[in-house]
């Protein structure tokens, strides 16, 4: 029997593949960094890690075929590891799966994946290279992030064409027990989706009410995006639609049952007039949400400096700076207090002093990282670059706002009653 070795194989493409290739008959290794769970899975457990080498050549040897899905940090490095293992087991059949458009996107991470590839094709052994879309698992999980907002923020003219994972698991697999065939066509959805769309079907799809605001997003990884380079339209072969795969998921709610899809709905008074209560009591939430996010990441930054510089979006190349990390920890929480007080009090100086000193830190704060994307996925990239656009946006917002509905003088904008004076004799 051809014994398949899958790295990533816990992963969202990794957990079909493997129940696919045992319900064929194959003899399926797992590959993890993680000892063997209990109870014990029906197919061949092995512990090794991709980073260090330990345990790779012990689960390559023996094997006639090795699908490799395993990705992140250090994608050029595992190959490396893992190819000299194939080569000492025996020349296995190598099935690399990896992303649409990685030689169009200008990010660290999808030039890794485009080394990987050559270095599989270099590597003498037999191969075969499936590149496929994002999974409509991807994009769920970030709709999931960014309805966290009170507005839902995408890229503007930007575009995507999500598979879903357990299709591309039944390609590999196909491939896996074919012959080498090199670089196959690629394999896209259905549909191709503007993101905007697949974030309404989303929301829809999850009950939950959210403005869905295109945003422009700056720099050449928002361009490639903007032109198609994620897309495949000539090879559509999923036939799972991104609506398709959100009511298939546990717990999805059906559109009768979530109710009315709300994509940002005004409330106007008597006249026409925008109303100023509920218009402040979005303003004071939005100061408080502002307010707990400064708190939490800059006692992050305070007391466990290292732990957030290490984390994926932050160090951006830049060397750790100790000293540096908890003075800008002690800004943020400083930063809390005022937009904290801001909430509380609702005076509108107080309200648009906190907020214009806001909109000056998440202004340079979006344009460190928009020149400092290296490392990132494209998706990533742009998600990030989505919600640090929308954060100097939604404090300009509510710059505007805060000057209807706050008061002026220390009153936290009461409306008063309007009193009625008697008329004077003689006055018409």
């Amino acid at each position: 029997m051809n014994e398949i070795l899958v790295t990533g194989a816990t992963g969202t493409l990794g957990r079909p593949l493997v129940q696919l290739l045992a319900g064929h008959g194959a003899g399926v290794r797992v590959l993890s960094r993680r000892p063997r769970p209990t109870p014990a899975p029906p197919h061949q457990w092995c512990t090794g890690d991709l980073r260090s080498g330990q345990g790779i050549e012990a689960a390559a040897a023996g094997t006639g075929t090795i699908i490799h899905c395993a990705t992140g940090r250090g994608d050029v490095a595992a190959a490396r590891v893992l190819l000299a293992a194939a080569q000492r087991a025996g020349r296995p059949h190598l099935v690399y799966i990896s992303i649409v458009g990685i030689d169009q996107i200008p990010v660290g991470s999808y030039r890794s994946k485009l080394e990987t590839e050559r270095l599989i094709a270099d590597s003498g052994l037999p191969w075969t290279i499936l590149r496929a879309t994002q999974f409509h698992q991807l994009l769920a999980r970030g709709c999931a992030a960014l309805a966290r907002l009170p507005v839902l923020p995408v890229p503007a003219a930007t575009s995507f064409q999500p598979i879903d994972a357990g299709e591309v698991a039944a390609r590999l697999a196909e491939l896996a027990t074919g012959a080498p065939a090199g670089r196959v066509p690629d394999l896209a959805g259905p549909q191709v989706r503007t993101a905007a769309d697949l974030a309404r079907s989303y929301l829809q799809a999850a009950g939950r009410h959210r403005r869905v605001q295109p945003v422009w997003l700056p720099g050449r990884v928002a361009a490639a995006l903007r032109q198609g380079a994620l897309l495949a339209p000539g090879h559509a072969g999923g036939r799972v639609t991104f609506e398709e795969f959100l009511a298939s998921r546990p717990g999805a709610r059906t559109a009768a049952a979530a109710g009315p899809h709300l994509d940002g709905e005004t409330r106007p008074g008597a006249g026409g007039a925008a109303v100023t209560r509920p218009g402040r009591a979005w303003l004071r939430a939005a100061l408080v949400l502002l307010a707990v996010i400064q708190a939490v990441t800059g006692a992050w930054q305070y007391f466990a400096p290292r732990s957030f510089f290490n984390f994926p979006t932050v160090a951006a190349g830049a060397p750790f700076n100790e000293h540096l990390m908890t003075d800008v920890g002690g800004l943020g929480m400083a930063l809390a207090v005022v937009l904290g007080a801001a909430a509380l009090r609702m005076e509108r100086g107080l309200v648009q002093a906190a907020l214009a000193g806001y909109l000056v830190y998440s202004v340079s704060h979006l344009a460190f990282h928009a020149s400092h994307l290296m490392g990132l996925p494209a998706p990533g990239a742009a998600l990030l670059l989505t919600g640090l656009v929308l954060l100097p946006a939604f404090a300009l917002a509510l710059l505007l706002v805060a000057a209807r509905v706050t008061a002026p003088d220390g009153r936290r904008g009461e409306v008063k009653p309007a009193r009625l004076e008697p008329r004077s004799p003689g006055r018409g």
